[in-house]
């Protein structure tokens, strides 16, 4: 068995590549393909899977008892046939939250992903990583922590963020060092947005089942959305806002340079990304099954289909 991390990132279209696995289970089930979300998380299948070892309860290694929990599940599902298991789940990177204390793209992605790459026994085969234009991939984060309840980022942690200049190939870089020998894919949100089918198909090299495949969830609030939540008008104060639409977006000062920052990123992926990963931009529609969905305008997933979270125009 195989499997294959989907890794998000957040706000790349991960709740709807999530939604589309579980509508079309039965059929992936008779190809041999699985699927975890984020539910086993929740449920806790990588619990103290980042715990250092201690003298807690009768378990001296926390982590290789989590380690050896994942492996339970994962041989389980071998024995039910499963030949191909897709992981997907955002929060294997990090949270957007830690994103903003840190005033960082994914810190501590090269950490968490050595621990899951190690309880994987290697069977890790792929990590699938989708990427965005820093600016909106920024602004529709602070949309969404606000959303949960967390206080807007201020225009000066912003600024903060890009005065550090972490970007994409810093997150691929990490993961490569965390998981050598393991294929990296990575594919831009802006060419396989609403295409959760073609995006794994071209992840599995598997013909995927169309039923589903032109959903499109979680869609830029509105600004009365906005307006119902405590932040809302603190993301407007702050210049966070757009006017007219109600949109959320970086200061105009800042905006130059984190696409400077994704231009590069972008060319140096282009470019063989020094042999870490494989940069795909092409998915031919043919094998999409559907077109882009209505109102392309709007763009940006999350990595958990819940009431509440929200998306940005990409």
């Amino acid at each position: 068995m195989k499997v294959i991390l989907h890794v998000g990132a957040h706000r790349t279209g991960t709740a709807t590549l999530q939604d589309y696995m579980r509508t079309n289970a039965g059929a992936l089930a008779e190809m041999g393909v699985g699927f975890w979300g984020p539910e086993r998380r929740r449920a806790g299948l990588f619990a103290r899977l980042d715990q250092k070892p201690g003298w807690r309860g009768l378990c001296r290694d926390p982590r290789r008892r989590a380690e050896g929990r994942i492996r339970l599940h994962l041989a389980e599902a071998e024995r039910r046939g499963i030949r191909t298991l897709v992981i997907s789940d955002a929060a294997m990177l990090g949270s957007l939250r830690s994103n903003f204390r840190a005033r960082s793209l994914y810190p501590a992605a090269g950490e968490r992903m050595a621990r899951l790459a190690r309880a994987f026994d290697g069977r890790l085969s792929t990590i699938l990583l989708c990427v965005r234009s820093l600016e909106l991939y920024w602004a529709s984060a602070a949309g969404r922590v606000v959303m949960q309840g967390m206080a807007p980022p201020s225009a000066f942690r912003l600024r903060q963020i890009a005065a550090r200049r972490r970007g994409w190939r810093d997150v691929v870089t990490d993961l490569a060092c965390a998981a050598p020998g393991v294929r990296i894919l990575v594919m831009p949100f802006e060419r396989v947005a609403g295409r959760p089918q073609a995006l794994l198909q071209h992840a599995t090299g598997l013909d995927m089942p169309g039923e589903g495949s032109d959903i499109w969830l979680n869609r830029a609030p509105t600004a009365a959305e906005l307006g119902e939540v405590s932040g809302g008008s603190a993301l407007r104060d702050a210049g966070l806002v757009e006017a007219g639409d109600g949109r959320v977006t970086v200061p105009a000062s800042l905006r130059s340079d984190l696409r400077r920052r994704y231009a590069e990123d972008m060319s140096w992926l282009r470019s063989g990304a020094e042999g870490l990963a494989v940069l795909t931009e092409d998915l031919a529609r043919s094998d999409a099954g559907t077109d882009t969905p209505p109102r392309a305008d709007v763009k940006g997933q999350d990595d958990e289909p819940e009431k509440g979270y929200l998306a940005r125009s990409g």
